[in-house]
């Protein structure tokens, strides 16, 4: 198309030619393909309340052991999980301890701290979220899946 372009105008480049004659630089839009969509996801609406009541704590619970970076991919991680994972989630006699259990998981993987702790997980967790980060014990005990009693009792033992 150049080439007969040029044969035709002689040796003028292409640019300097009038619009008129100037062959087209791209396809036409009548070529181009259709713009690929992405499926539209819809999450089950028990997710979207879930989501709505624990991201917040779950990415203070990061930050408390992770640069904010880090900890805002742990908790996206955590969702994406718990998202594909939803059904199965749900079907467990206690969701909220299992979601806890993933998002503490990839914490620690993420924070290669390695600390050993000298409390249990549970112990630890109360403590980070009621004493450090200043959660009531009832929202620590929904977010961790524990009953409110232990928590309770966990917090004010280390009190002493």
């Amino acid at each position: 198309m150049v080439a007969a372009a040029e044969e035709k105008h002689g040796s003028t480049p292409l640019m300097q030619l009038p619009a008129s004659v100037r062959p087209p630089l791209h396809k036409p839009a009548s070529y181009a393909r259709p713009a690929r969509q992405c499926p539209g996801i819809t999450l089950p609406p028990a997710f979207e309340a879930f989501y709505a009541l624990h991201w917040k704590l779950y990415l203070d619970y990061a930050l408390a052991h992770l640069a904010e970076t880090a900890a805002t991919a742990v908790v996206r991680e955590t969702f994406g999980e718990l998202a594909t994972q939803w059904p199965f989630i749900v079907s467990r006699l206690n969701p909220n301890a299992h979601a806890w259990g993933i998002l503490t998981a990839r914490t620690w993987a993420v924070s290669k701290l390695g600390v050993q702790r000298a409390c249990s997980d549970v112990h630890y967790d109360a403590l980070v979220l009621h004493r450090l980060l200043g959660y009531s014990t009832t929202d620590t005990a929904d977010v961790m899946g524990e009953e409110p009693s232990k928590i309770r009792y966990v917090v004010t033992q280390h009190a002493r």
